[in-house]
């Protein structure tokens, strides 16, 4: 595999690896194949501004096999290059890795049973596309759940986070620094009110 970035998140795929991985920094050439073989994910783990660097400098025979490990709405400069779709893979990272030294920690909630007797969680990580085993496997490694869906259900979990990322946080600044808990604690009211805006 190839991995880009190698920050937090670069760093914490590759120890998930085998050891084989060619880690690349900004500016790095992805290789045509890795030890022979030419089948193989490439790992974007850099900030979201410099994404679309990458997809600029990727070989075009290998933009299906990019892997986008962000956090947050990107949508929107993907779809300009066609990179979002069933086969196009996706992370939308419900976990933290406060620094390099640290363990990651995932923010999976459990909501208890629905009404067939189904777990139902929030605040899971969630993949969709062709290296999508691949992904979950790896953050397997790191004890990190990871839910495997299809693009349109995953594109669902992906908008959600946005909007809660947005409104928790928004909310939480406007009251002096509140954390998360505390916004979802206090300010029910206001967090629902944004949603409904939003919507």
């Amino acid at each position: 595999s190839v991995i880009i970035g190698n920050g937090r998140i670069g760093e914490m795929m590759a120890t998930a690896g085998r050891g084989d991985d060619v880690v690349l920094g900004r500016g790095g050439v992805i290789p045509a194949d890795v030890d022979g073989n030419r089948d193989f994910p490439i790992y974007v783990c850099v900030p979201n501004e410099e994404v679309e660097s990458i997809i600029r400098s990727c070989p075009v025979d290998k933009l299906d096999d990019l892997v986008f490990m962000q956090s947050g709405f990107i949508e929107p400069m993907l779809k300009k290059y066609a990179l979002c779709g069933n086969d196009n893979t996706q992370v939308n990272p419900f976990f933290w890795k406060f620094d390099k030294d640290s363990r990651a920690q995932q923010a999976r909630v459990d909501m208890g049973p629905d009404s067939f007797g189904v777990t139902k969680y929030a605040g899971e990580t969630t993949v969709c596309g062709k290296w999508s085993n691949a992904v979950a496997e790896r953050l397997k490694a790191h004890k990190l759940d990871c839910k495997q869906l299809y693009y349109r259900d995953w594109r669902r979990t992906m908008i959600e986070k946005t909007i809660f990322d947005s409104v928790f946080n928004l909310i939480g600044v406007l009251h002096n620094g509140q954390t998360l808990g505390e916004v979802g604690m206090y300010y029910p009211g206001e967090v629902e009110d944004m949603i409904y805006e939003i919507n």
